[in-house]
Order: structure tokens, then C-alpha cells, then sequence
């Protein structure tokens, strides 16, 4: 059996709570903590650079977790190899495309198998390297150089990434098909 909850919690609720599931005669429990979220942005919540259908089976989902819409039309997603010297386009947002507050957007490659639909189905792959790379997301005028004050977040993934966010890189993702992805 496997289920899966969203926890709203209060603006000025913080700290660690229990949330229980019961069906039939089974109880669990598990711990949650919440805290203040201080980030003013759309973030790269979750990547997949391959899944379960193999390499072209992945994703980009984003999350809005300020309390207005933000309007992310051609907006533009972007790749870099482990080393690269550039970033190249992947996706670029459509017109009058809109995270709602505290909500999530999943961007999609034409080969992804998962479960969850996507809210924008981009026509071909994504071909992110499974190893160690790097994918941004920023604003329409974003340029191919490695740095670019249009970047609104990014993230550095496996041992080679050389521009990781912060002073540390996401881990590689496990090889073969595997269904896993960088989640932050």
C-alpha cells in the first residue's frame, strides 16, 4: 500500500509535528517539520535525468513557494555538461504560462513514463547526462554564458559538476533504470 499527503500548515506554524494514517487495523506514523520558508523565488524543486524509461525519461519540476503567481512565459530552462564552458537552451516556457502561489509545475521530455502528467510536455527529449551536469532556469533574456544575472536557480548534480549551487553539488543519480532524481 503506498499513499502520498500534501500538509498544509499554518503561516506561523513551525516546528516538528506527527502525521498518522490509519486503514483498517494499521497505524503509521511518521515525523514532519516545518519551517519558515524565506526563499522570494521560483525554485528548481526536482530533476530527473532518467527514470524508469531510461535516459529520455525525464523532467524538471518547479515550485513557486511565495504567495503571488509568477508569470514564467519564455522563461528558459537550461543544460550544461559536467565541464561545459556554455549552457544550451532546452526549453523555453510558452506565452501566458503561470505557477500559481505555493504550487508546483512539471516540465516534461517527449520520452517520460511517469505517473504524474506534466503541465508542459516539451516535444523532444531533455538530454541531460545521467552523471554530472547542470540545469538552470531563468528569466526570457537569459543568455548561453556559464554566468548570467538572469539565472533565477540552478543546480550542479554528481561529481563532476563544477558549478554547483552553493559549496556543495547534488549527488549523481544511481545508473541504470533507475527511478530517481535530484529532489532539493
Amino acid at each position: 500500500v503506498s499513499a502520498t499527503f500534501e500538509l498544509t500548515a499554518e503561516p506561523s506554524a513551525m516546528g516538528m509535528g506527527t502525521v498518522s494514517a490509519t486503514l483498517g487495523a494499521d497505524t503509521l506514523m511518521s515525523q514532519v517539520g516545518v519551517q519558515l520558508v524565506t526563499t522570494n523565488h521560483l525554485v528548481l524543486s526536482e530533476v530527473a535525468v532518467k527514470g524508469l524509461g531510461g535516459a529520455s525519461d525525464e523532467f524538471v519540476e518547479l515550485y513557486s513557494p511565495t504567495a503571488a503567481p509568477i508569470d514564467v512565459s519564455l522563461w528558459k530552462i537550461q543544460y550544461k555538461s559536467a565541464a561545459g564552458t556554455f549552457y544550451s537552451d532546452k526549453v523555453t516556457l510558452p506565452i501566458n504560462t503561470v505557477v500559481p502561489p505555493r504550487s508546483y509545475f512539471l516540465v516534461v521530455g517527449a520520452g517520460y513514463v511517469g505517473t504524474v502528467a506534466g503541465d508542459y510536455v516539451f516535444g523532444t527529449t531533455l538530454a541531460f547526462a545521467g552523471d554530472s551536469g547542470h540545469v538552470r532556469i531563468g528569466f526570457p533574456n537569459l543568455s548561453t554564458a556559464k554566468a548570467d544575472t538572469n539565472v533565477v536557480d540552478w543546480v550542479g548534480y554528481g561529481p563532476a559538476a563544477d558549478s554547483p549551487e552553493g559549496t556543495s553539488k547534488a549527488p549523481a543519480v544511481a545508473s541504470g533504470n533507475i527511478a530517481e532524481s535530484i529532489e532539493r
